[in-house]
């Protein structure tokens, strides 16, 4: 049986996007390889090493990791430290002119040596980390392959470094480490916000990219509740930079009395958060939970009646998350910056949606909105959702990786 090693960030219970992603993978592979997850503990609380279904799961923290878990468990001046510690990091970063975190490909390399007998290495892009101590694990296990998995982009993603200074400083170094990921890698799978990109600067390793889309697509598990709140639902990240919810939320205040009979529910991590229970303290119709578990989120998005979707204004990255919201086959609102959001053209073949833009005036705004929750609500089913996003589904592209990992060294 070989033995498959996944790198990513977030995993079981609390899952980062690219975690529900290979995650989804996993679950259709276990069974036939011996696999084991390294992942990062983002909340310092979880065991070190754990079985989970058929796999194992290693469990590792930078040093900032550990420092950022320490902050959130101060009480007194945590804001005060929370800037010194992002002035810290900010410095390191400059010095180095590369967002990369050298502890952390320590870490995974310190989990990787632990491991024997090796067969394929299954790193993911975010963090970037995960691909760079596969490739310098390879400078001395050879015989190993490694198969990256390219969800958002990197060197070319505006939105990963929060600000145009560390984007023009770091770009071309982030891109010499790309090259680099390509020079050792057996077979790339990428999505299609990678595909501009590679085709500008690497054209010449055509022959190892394989185009994936986001492996999320998966029936909603039974609901013995059923829809049980009448509410908007919101949960995952949001950024002031990036995925800001706040317009939105302006609308809604400045109209509450339109929309008494319903809650905003939103859960999650990110800066904005913050600012999300200040509304909450302003207004009871809106929630703010925090971080939650899978399996919790998983609940809540199935006892609700409308989701929500923000778009993000680096349009060169698309949300997975867009597809575990059409998996449920229910109301979609999907709030967006820009008329190219990849998101809109995701959304064109699932009909139970509605598309605000941010631009528009909030007269508009809310017209839509409202003719929107006037309409019969329906849940469409999963098998008609299933035909019209088939690259879609977890089994598409485990039966790609699996091809690759029998078959790609002949």
């Amino acid at each position: 049986m070989k033995k498959i090693v996944f790198l990513m960030g977030g995993y079981y219970p609390v899952y980062g996007a690219g975690g529900v992603c290979l995650g989804n993978i996993i679950e259709e592979l276990d069974s036939e390889y011996e696999i084991i997850v390294i992942a990062i503990d983002y909340k310092n609380e979880l065991p070190q090493k754990c079985e989970y279904k058929n796999h194992k799961i290693i469990r590792i923290q930078s040093k900032w990791h550990k420092k950022e878990c320490k902050i959130q468990s101060v009480e007194k001046q945590r804001n005060l430290l929370k800037y010194l510690f992002i002035f810290e990091k900010t410095m390191s970063f400059l010095l180095s002119r590369t967002i990369i975190d050298k502890d952390l490909i320590n870490c995974y390399l310190k989990a990787l040596n632990e491991i024997t007998d090796i067969d394929v290495i299954i790193p993911t892009c975010a963090p970037f980390e995960s691909i760079l101590a596969s490739v310098e694990y390879k400078n001395y296990n050879d015989d190993v392959r490694i198969m990256p998995f390219l969800f958002d982009q990197f060197a070319s993603s505006v939105g990963l470094y929060r600000n145009k200074i560390f984007y023009y400083l770091c770009k071309s170094n982030h891109i010499q480490l790309e090259e680099k990921m390509l020079k050792y890698s057996n077979r790339v799978f990428f999505t299609e916000s990678w595909e501009d990109h590679l085709n500008t600067y690497f054209s010449s390793y055509n022959a190892m990219f394989t185009k994936i889309e986001h492996p999320i697509l998966k029936p909603p598990k039974d609901n013995d509740k059923g829809i049980i709140k009448n509410n908007f639902i919101y949960i995952g990240s949001l950024s002031y930079y990036n995925r800001n919810p706040l317009p939105f939320l302006n609308l809604i205040m400045s109209n509450i009395s339109e929309f008494e009979n319903y809650s905003f529910d939103f859960a999650g991590r990110g800066d904005v958060f913050d600012k999300i229970m200040l509304f909450n303290e302003k207004c009871k119709n809106i929630a703010c939970y925090g971080v939650v578990s899978k399996k919790l989120a998983n609940e809540m998005i199935n006892e609700s009646k409308y989701l929500l979707s923000f778009g993000n204004k680096d349009i060169t990255q698309t949300p997975s998350k867009i597809f575990e919201l059409i998996a449920t086959g229910k109301p979609i609102i999907h709030w967006c910056t820009s008329s190219k959001d990849p998101v809109i053209s995701i959304l064109s073949k699932y009909p139970n949606h509605l598309i605000l833009f941010e631009k528009d005036k909030p007269n508009i705004q809310l017209k839509k909105l409202k003719a929107f929750l006037d309409m019969e609500y329906i849940v469409l089913k999963f098998e008609k959702i299933k035909n019209d996003y088939e690259t879609a589904l977890p089994e598409y592209t485990a039966k790609l990786l699996k091809r690759e990992i029998e078959y790609g060294n002949l």
